[in-house]
């Protein structure tokens, strides 16, 4: 049985329970005659208030009301609305009270019109699940009183001819997007046995990321913190469980994991890759992704409740490395207010690589992918292919070059020029 058929089944028995201490609340001093009686006047009331919810509920799934209701961010669940108006009628009738003289009808009607009247501040209560963002709507899912979204695009696929390339601005959509689910993580190897993910799909299609909101009028202007998964630069994911934004979110900071290029796809200069681009570079492409989660949080976190400008970027181990050269990097001047780190850091321990010596390690790493290709095709390998090759390395599909380039160290990150200055 799927979890939303069991949800389904227990509001329905959670309904009928409720009626029937309703019933038995209000007729548990009066003669079968009587009751008879009684139902037979406030049953069109009933009827009525069915029927307005039922019509409530139709109208948010039409397409055309679905998406006026998004914009403004309202979401009508049908048994909501329902249980709550049972619960404002059973309260009422349960408070002791005279009827005053009325005549039974009109004072059970009056009741049921209370009940109905508990439906707008019971929707009011309700988590928003939708926000509008700058790319479109995402809808998100409550969890026990906090918002979560997850696989939220804050970057374009880098894959095709965008690998090895910074991050481009993630595609708009239109309609509401789902955001219920982890996106893929990155492209690794299982290189440690400590780390388990939210989801089992690895891709070169992974830049999103996760929010954990508790805000409930999303006007809140709460803190946010941005954690960096560790990993070694080659391995790890914004998905796994340990990294969870849940515990911090119920403390009143709205928490966010972030994936980011690992590996050969995320750190890898090459005299090729630096002709490309117009500060003649290469490399940190992982490090750029962070920068790139940064400044969506800061562009859309209003959305979700947050304070663009009270940004805490964390991290451990490789994450704690990339929240120092966060630190260092012009590209983050004015993204984040404030920073920790754990177990990690790339400066003080040893020289960060050159641009040129960066560049001479990812000419070795080409070379050697094309002898691993060489002796599996047989053909041979000449010396200096690994200096042009770099076309073919942009067509081998994410999971053969993953494999081929074997990356089991931390990979080289360097001065660019871009990203990291001197």
């Amino acid at each position: 049985m799927s979890k939303k058929t069991k949800r389904n089944l227990f509001n329905a028995l959670f309904l009928v329970a409720l009626l029937g201490l309703t019933i038995w609340a209000v007729f548990k001093d009066q003669d079968f005659g009587v009751i008879l009686h009684t139902l037979s006047q406030i049953a069109p009331g009933f009827l009525l208030a069915g029927f307005i919810l039922v019509i409530v509920y139709v109208c948010s799934e039409s397409v055309i009301i679905k998406y006026l209701l998004s914009t403004v961010q309202i979401k009508v669940p049908l048994f909501n609305c329902i249980r709550y108006s049972f619960v404002g009628f059973f309260y009422s009738c349960i408070t002791p009270s005279a009827t005053g003289g009325q005549p039974m009808q009109i004072y059970y009607m009056k009741k049921l019109l209370l009940s109905i009247a508990f439906l707008l501040p019971a929707m009011g209560m309700m988590a928003q699940t939708q926000v509008k963002t700058a790319g479109g709507i995402l809808e998100g899912k409550d969890l026990s009183g906090i918002t979560v979204f997850k696989g939220v695009p804050f970057a374009a696929p880098p894959v095709g001819n965008l690998r090895w390339k910074a991050p481009q601005p993630a595609q708009k959509w239109q309609g509401v997007r789902e955001a219920k689910e982890f996106g893929p993580n990155p492209m690794q190897e299982p290189i440690f046995g400590d780390m388990n993910f939210g989801t089992k799909t690895n891709s070169e299609d992974c830049l999103y990321l996760n929010i954990w909101t508790p805000a409930k009028t999303m006007k809140e202007h709460l803190p946010v913190l941005i954690y960096f998964n560790g990993g070694g630069l080659m391995a790890g994911s914004g998905s796994e469980p340990r990294y969870a934004g849940d515990a911090m979110a119920r403390k009143g900071i709205i928490s966010i994991t972030a994936n980011y290029r690992e590996g050969i796809f995320g750190f890898f200069a090459h005299p090729q890759l630096s002709k490309e681009t117009s500060y003649k570079g290469s490399g940190n492409y992982g490090f750029m992704d962070q920068v790139a989660a940064i400044q969506w949080v800061k562009d859309n976190i209003e959305a979700f409740g947050g304070d663009p400008n009270r940004i805490t970027i964390v991290g451990e181990s490789a994450g704690s490395m990339s929240v120092s050269a966060l630190m260092a990097s012009p590209l983050c001047q004015g993204l984040f207010a404030q920073a920790m780190g754990s177990s990690g850091s790339v400066m003080g321990f040893k020289k960060i690589a050159t641009q040129k010596e960066a560049e001479e390690k990812g000419v070795q790493l080409a070379q050697k992918i094309a002898e691993k290709m060489g002796k599996e095709t047989g053909k041979k390998v000449k010396k200096n292919v690994g200096m042009k090759n770099l076309n073919e390395l942009r067509a081998l599909p994410a999971e053969e070059l993953m494999k081929l380039a074997g990356v089991r160290a931390v990979p080289v990150y360097n001065v660019d020029g871009y990203f990291m200055k001197e």
